[in-house]
């Protein structure tokens, strides 16, 4: 029988070595889940599992998860590892197994429930972590040939997981490389409107009032409106649909009504984590017309906008600016609201950066076996993509690769004459942060 279609458990001693000073540890045991039934039964014991990890994210909620697991997992295989210290859960990977090309081989990789909605993905372990990372990695290195690589996206920089994988992934003899993607800026609500609007440049300032002055110059006056109920955001839906047919986004196949999945996955969060009071649907309108809407999720004193729209026809207006002043002024000022943090939930781009200085970098991590083929794959790996023509042509079309957090500066070093394979790195002129966690 194929160890995708069961359930495996597999018992591991937990012991690392510090210096001469060996840690006994008990024995814990891992698992994975591969059907549905079984990821739906862990419900309860996940969100237990994540609010005591320090990485309690809406988008590593077992609810979340669930709901994009039934809109885009349809083509994939579950592949959910568990791992327990007797009963108790102490660490939750919400992985999938997918066939893909990389580097234009064909490889079996095991990658996060997350694409671009999301901000965040993350192994989720309950501190002290190192131990429970140490048996899930040891398990996975273990498993069967059922994966040849591992592609994590969604990372943040202070993720628990990213700061010991340079020990656990050294223990479990598994091969590791990884690159900064992102920075996403975010905006800490700790003071009132006026205070925090008083630390913006004074050209920003001045921008934002000529943004108000020409909504209130319309003939039809502006209203900003807010929906919490899931009845309520349901029934918007089909205005926002419209209001993002009508975007910038649209003319390149990228609205909402373009994409069914994402339709459907709007529809299916709006309902399900609209029960538990997380969504937030804020629309500009102009009359009775909706021109601007921004889709957000409330978690833990955080909210997250993962998508914004706005009617071109009134591009003049800046409907899609204008909602955002209005939505933060909103924040800021609401004695009762708990919102502690704007997560912008998108890449550092200029007009956010004049909203705050703050900004989380993100980081994609590719793991690797330590057979042959996972040799090969990792040697390619280190490999910098071919530069498109426009990128010859403008280099400064291409974001400079950011620096490593400081804690994991003393893991990573640049290769120097290792071979994989037979294949010398350092000819290959390789400058991006990898580490070699066993002796090739």
């Amino acid at each position: 029988m194929s160890p995708l279609q069961l359930a495996e458990t597999i018992h591991i001693t937990r012991g690392l070595f510090e210096g001469r000073r060996r840690l006994t540890m008990a024995e814990v045991t891992a698992e994975v889940v591969t059907d549905y039934s079984g990821f739906l039964s862990l419900e309860q014991e996940w969100s237990t599992l994540l609010r005591s990890s320090r990485c309690n994210s809406v988008f590593l909620t077992h609810e979340w998860l669930r709901c994009w697991w039934e809109t885009y997992g349809a083509e994939d295989q579950l592949f959910v590892v568990c791992v327990r210290d007797g009963a108790r859960l102490i660490g939750a990977a919400p992985l999938y197994l997918r066939k893909t090309r990389f580097r234009s081989l064909p490889v079996r990789t095991l990658s996060f429930m997350a694409n671009s909605l999301a901000e965040q993905a993350d192994i989720i372990l309950a501190p002290p972590e190192r131990p429970a990372l140490l048996a899930l990695l040891n398990y996975l290195a273990n498993q069967p040939c059922v994966w040849d690589m591992m592609d994590l996206g969604y990372l943040r920089g202070d993720s628990p997981f990213l700061a010991h994988l340079p020990e656990a992934g050294g223990a479990a003899g598994l091969l590791w490389t990884m690159r900064p993607t992102m920075e996403v800026p975010y905006i800490p609500v700790d003071t009132d409107w006026h205070q925090f609007l008083s630390r913006r440049s004074q050209g920003f300032r001045k921008q934002a009032k000529r943004r108000i002055r020409r909504i209130r110059l319309q003939r039809e006056a502006s209203q900003l409106v807010r929906l919490r109920s899931p009845e309520e955001i349901l029934k918007a839906l089909p205005a926002i649909v419209k209001v993002s047919a009508m975007s910038w986004k649209a003319q390149y196949g990228r609205g909402l009504s373009d994409r069914s999945r994402a339709l459907a996955f709007f529809e299916q969060i709006s309902s399900v984590l609209g029960s538990r009071g997380w969504i937030d649907l804020w629309m500009l309108k102009l009359g009775s017309e909706p021109v601007a809407f921004e889709y957000h999720l409330n978690y833990e004193g955080v909210t997250s906008p993962i998508r914004a729209d706005f009617n071109e026809a009134f591009r003049d207006l800046s409907p899609g600016a204008h909602l955002e002043h209005l939505i933060l002024q909103s924040l800021f000022d609401d004695s009762s609201c708990s919102v502690r943090e704007y997560n912008s939930c998108a890449d550092s781009y200029a007009y956010l950066r004049r909203w705050t200085d703050c900004a989380r970098s993100h980081f994609r991590a590719w793991i690797f076996r330590r057979s042959l083929y996972g040799r090969i794959l990792y040697a390619l790996g280190l490999l910098r993509r071919p530069r498109t023509a426009k990128q010859e042509e403008d280099p400064t079309s291409v974001r400079p690769l950011r620096a490593l957090p400081v804690r994991m500066q003393a893991a990573a070093h640049p290769i120097r004459g290792r071979r994989v394979c037979g294949v010398d790195l350092k000819r290959l002129g390789v400058g991006a942060a990898c580490h070699d966690l066993a002796s090739a």
